[in-house]
Order: structure tokens, then sequence, then C-alpha cells
């Protein structure tokens, strides 16, 4: 627990080696180095997939500059270029403006990461801002018993109004 943001001292983030935590080791086999939205990996058309090993790039680009700068390449991305919708909810699809529930899970966490990390603030504030983006978008409209879950998917191309239970973990946590 010293190294998670549970730690008294988890910022800025200190140098660890991948081979003395087994999960640094293991990100950085998943991790596929590559450019804008797929600094990280090949999200296949998706913005938050390749964001969620975000926190790993961090932690590995302390002691390996390449992990740093595909952290950077992704919030960059993250942040100037990947769609927005309406609302100004950073999109989950490249290709088209679209809010899918796993998307909290994935981006806000490493945003807000890196933003402790770099010690900026408003990065910091933006993450915040899209967890209450797509609440707006994506808390169902109904007077139910589960009065207060979000909906999986809304967007044109994936559209899914269902109330998933996984993504509601995932925006849960």
């Amino acid at each position: 627990p010293h190294i998670s943001v549970f730690g008294n001292l988890p910022f800025p983030v200190p140098a660890i080696s991948k081979d003395a935590v087994p999960a640094l080791s293991y990100a950085a086999s998943k991790i596929v180095l590559g450019e804008g939205v797929n600094s990280l990996s090949d999200g296949d058309g998706a913005v938050g997939d390749p964001a969620s090993l975000g926190v790993s790039a961090v932690m590995l680009g302390k002691t390996d500059g390449k992990y740093a700068t595909a952290a950077k390449g992704t919030i960059d991305y993250l942040i100037n270029s990947a769609p927005r919708f309406w609302n100004g909810a950073i999109s989950q699809r490249v290709d088209q403006p679209e809010l899918w529930a796993d998307f909290m899970y994935m981006a806000p966490p490493f945003i807000a990461y890196y933003a402790a990390d770099t010690n900026d603030a408003s990065l910091l504030q933006e993450s915040v801002n899209q967890c209450s983006l797509y609440r707006q978008i994506l808390q169902s409209n109904t007077t139910a018993s589960y009065h207060g879950v979000w909906e999986h998917i809304i967007g044109p191309q994936s559209q899914d109004t269902g109330i998933w239970s996984t993504g509601n973990g995932w925006a849960a946590a």
C-alpha cells in the first residue's frame, strides 16, 4: 500500500523498479507504445481503453522515459484531441462522440493521477468535471427503486440504454 494513492507520500510518484512490483512488470508487458490515442496500446477505436494503462505508465515513467512520454501523449490526446459529447464529456470512441459507462474507470482516474503527479490543479479539476459530465448523460431518468444507476452507452453508433451492472460497478469505483 505504500506506493498506492493511500500511502503516506504517494505524490510525486516515487521511482520504483518494475522488477520490484509484479503488477508494474505485468503492466509493462501489456503496454504497446504508439502515438496519440494509441500511445499506450491499440485501443481499437476506443479512447478510454489505452488510458486504463495510464497510472502504470506514470509509475513506469519514473525509471523509463518512454513510458512517461506515452503517458503525456495519452493525456494530450484525451484533453486536446479526443471527440467530445455535446456537453463536453470526452468520448469513449475515436470516430464519433459516444459515452460508455466503463470509460469512468479508465480515463478520469488516470487524468487525476497524472494531474496529482504533475501538480496540475486544472487537470485535476478536469478529471472531476468529466465524472460530472458523464453522470449528466448516463444517469438513468427513472423513479424506480434503482434510481441513480447509469445506462450503458449513449451515442449514435452503439446506443445501449440498458442498465449494465458491470458498467455501474466501474462507474462507482
